[in-house]
């Protein structure tokens, strides 16, 4: 068991290597009860480990070990007049709470805080499947964390990286890279992905915007299906409900004329959509030519 708590394992393959951790329980380090003391967030990176840095308006008490945590360069005093919050995104705080409230405001949270002189602090936090803010109010500011996985105010779309682009790109390349084995292989891969969208999971998911800029290939030029931002999960119970769709969905050209003849939108409008991408991937083959000439 190492200095921090984590039973760690040390190895070296001769005499004249230094020690190496191989293995240990925990490979989160900021996840250890105090590991970087009080007033201070910890950070962990896979490939440089944790790294143990002060809050805003503190400094380190001891430069050689970082577990005695930071002190403050401020005068603590009751007159919450004279006193603000300093808000970080992103950050979570376990443990030393004094007061817990459900369902509490902001402004409701930091009253609160401020009625108590011992008050160091809260934590305001949305619970996602309880869809309600939760109040924790801070005796210590101990075992500071901060992970990009924690939800902030900012969100972005983030997609696997597709090393040949877009269906449609390959299609207006003047290179013809897609020859007839490739766009049989990018339609059948197509066509799985819709039956497994349809036919394969619990509810029916339709996606409602097929067409080649939303077909993305890999380095094989096997395709996977992008953008689900028009697409609807359906039941399969109340498949001749339109009244789930507030307006048409798709692109002109692609579209089925269910969505403006007011008919049953089923997973047939993702199929129609399919094959007129299908139609689009059998334009302009690539070609192979041989001439033969007579010496």
């Amino acid at each position: 068991m190492d200095y921090d708590g984590n039973v760690r394992v040390y190895s070296r393959k001769n005499m004249s290597e230094n020690w190496y951790v191989s293995w240990q329980v925990i490979s989160d380090t900021c996840i250890i009860h105090g590991v970087c003391g009080a007033n201070s967030t910890c950070s962990y990176d896979p490939k440089k480990g944790k790294k143990c840095s002060c809050l805003p308006g503190y400094k380190v008490k001891n430069h050689s070990d970082f577990s005695s945590g930071c002190e403050p360069m401020f005068d603590f005093t009751c007159n919450r007049s004279e006193s603000t919050f300093l808000k970080l995104n992103g950050f979570e705080l376990y443990g030393y709470d004094k007061y817990f409230v459900q369902n509490s405001t902001y402004k409701n949270c930091e009253s609160l805080c401020l009625q108590d002189c011992n008050c160091m602090g809260f934590q305001y936090k949305y619970e996602e499947g309880q869809n309600i803010f939760k109040c924790y109010t801070k005796l210590q500011l101990l075992n500071g964390r901060h992970s990009p996985s924690f939800v902030g105010t900012h969100r972005i779309l983030v997609y696997e990286y597709m090393e040949n682009g877009s269906l449609a790109e390959n299609l207006s390349s003047k290179t013809n890279t897609l020859d007839w084995s490739k766009r049989y292989d990018i339609a059948l891969g197509t066509a799985r992905v819709l039956a497994y969208l349809h036919e394969e999971c619990m509810e029916w998911i339709l996606h409602c915007d097929i067409k080649p800029q939303n077909i993305l290939l890999d380095s094989n030029f096997q395709p996977k299906l992008a953008d689900f931002g028009l697409s609807k999960l359906k039941s399969r119970n109340n498949l001749n409900n339109n009244s789930e769709f507030s307006m048409i969905r798709g692109t002109r050209g692609y579209m089925a004329p269910e969505w403006i003849s007011n008919l049953p939108i089923t997973s047939k409008v993702d199929v129609y959509s399919y094959g007129v991408v299908y139609i689009d991937t059998s334009k302009f083959p690539f070609l192979f030519i041989f001439v033969f000439i007579s010496l």
